[in-house]
């Protein structure tokens, strides 16, 4: 598994493992998730990508098939310890089509 930045050939397989994640949700709270929707459109997305300040990141195979994705945001901390300064946290949703069934993948990176 490799993690990279996103790219505008990710947004299809991005799109479809929202939409999983979405039924996940409007399978267990219905009155507030509707089935069939995502959260962003293709175009909504592609500006996305272009976004240095939020930046997505995605979890691919040996294929390049994206298999989770992460949309973050980069934040300096006012508490930061001068040799410890924690510049991204990514949390990858991976989600597994075969068994359909979600788990969670976070990866911390620190400067030290």
């Amino acid at each position: 598994m490799i993690i990279r930045k996103a790219e505008e050939k990710d947004i299809p397989r991005i799109l479809e493992l929202l939409k999983q994640v979405l039924q996940i949700h409007a399978d267990i709270r219905p009155d507030i998730f509707i089935p069939g929707t995502t959260k962003y459109t293709i175009d909504e997305l592609a500006e996305l990508l272009k976004n240095k300040e939020k930046p997505i990141y995605v979890a691919v195979d040996e294929n390049d098939v994206c298999r989770g994705y992460a949309f973050c945001q980069l934040q300096e901390q006012p508490f930061q310890i001068i040799w410890c300064s924690l510049s991204l946290f990514l949390l990858m949703i991976y989600v597994s089509i075969k068994r359909l069934e979600a788990s969670i993948l976070a990866k911390v990176c620190l400067n030290m």
